[in-house]
């Protein structure tokens, strides 16, 4: 059987159609749930410091840039399949091809597995740094450049230039060489995941420690009210956080195990009796769960920005309950009075 003739057969085959649909379906949502977040107005000013809120925005673009343009591939995938005979080949792709049909979409997927790390390393300097508050208003921007420049490093990374000209059955980014390089980058970033939430904890643990510390002190000598307001700004964002990292991190870790391992146990599965080559539809079931794996990916975007939007509304909620109160102008007045001038 020709080449031609095999992509033909795996590419119009149901199971790779249905997961094609599929991808489209999942990643129409999340654009939807993107867009909805980003209109709602009492949720877009959030009462945080503007470093976090640059890395949540720059994360929040990247949401939408793979949701919209994975949207468009997957669709494009699809009204070729649909158009594809055996005669014209359409499926058949060159590697360039699969390169500009799936390339832009990728590179918002390494970008997610150096969010959390980035959020935790501005939240050490936080705490770290007594002036916070009102310095290093340029290390959010840093971070988000960071995160975008180490994006397209990586996807380059994995584009094997090589073989740019060779064609392929199924359409992927990568060649064989180079996807154990990115196989090595996902298991590298799952374990730097787990790092960071537990450094999130860790940090959790020091912040309370301290209050509680300076709560039960008889002395409060040069404890200023900016330094009291960021502690308890510190520990008010560790506490959402540690709880959205964890799931960040166990889902990025499912997802790690799931992306390695199920095309190997899918090849187990099929050459369990001793067969040395798998029909064409067990390659087009194979090829089916290749692609309906990233469905698991975004899912867990979908829940983190959601668990977000939570965080979101539960700070404005708090900030319109503080503002309510009577005496709350005294004490704003107090706050801009000690931040404008020295301490007291």
């Amino acid at each position: 059987m020709d080449r031609c003739t095999q992509s033909y057969l795996i590419e119009t085959s149901w199971q790779v159609r249905s997961a094609y649909v599929g991808m489209i379906v999942f990643t129409a949502g999340l654009a939807v749930l993107i867009i909805k977040t980003v209109k709602q107005k009492d949720t877009r000013h959030v009462p945080a410091h503007p470093n976090f809120k640059k890395i949540i925005f720059t994360i929040s673009g990247a949401t939408c840039w793979f949701s919209v343009l994975c949207c468009v591939s997957y669709i494009v995938l699809l009204i070729t399949s649909l158009r594809a005979t055996k005669e014209n080949c359409f499926t058949n792709m060159y590697r360039y091809t699969c390169a500009l049909i799936r390339g832009p979409h990728f590179l918002a997927i390494p970008m997610y597995s150096s969010t959390h790390i980035a959020l935790f390393l501005e939240r050490l300097v936080a705490i770290s740094k007594k002036d916070y508050e009102n310095s290093l208003k340029w290390l959010g921007w840093f971070i988000s450049l960071y995160l975008c420049f180490a994006s397209v490093v990586v996807a380059l990374g994995v584009l094997d230039i090589i073989d740019m000209k060779y064609d392929v059955l199924h359409c992927t980014y990568f060649s064989d060489r180079t996807k154990l390089i990115f196989d090595w980058l996902l298991e590298a970033t799952s374990v730097i995941d787990i790092f960071s939430t537990v450094g999130d904890f860790i940090l959790k643990n020091r912040v309370a420690k301290s209050s509680r510390k300076v709560r039960n002190s008889s002395s409060y000598h040069n404890y200023t009210l900016s330094q009291a307001y960021q502690k308890k700004e510190n520990l008010r964002l560790l506490l959402m956080m540690v709880p959205i990292s964890t799931v960040f991190a166990v889902g990025h870790l499912f997802f790690c195990t799931v992306y390695l391992e199920i095309d190997g146990i899918a090849v187990r599965y099929f050459t369990r009796n001793g067969e040395t080559e798998l029909t064409i539809e067990q390659e087009a079931i194979r090829t089916a769960l290749s692609d309906a794996r990233l469905i698991i990916f975004v899912s867990l975007i979908g829940l983190i920005v959601r668990q977000y939007v939570k965080l979101g509304e539960k700070l404005m909620l708090e900030k319109q309950t503080k503002t309510d109160k009577p005496d709350a102008n005294k004490i704003f007045d107090l706050f801009n009075q000690q931040l404008a001038g020295p301490p007291m």
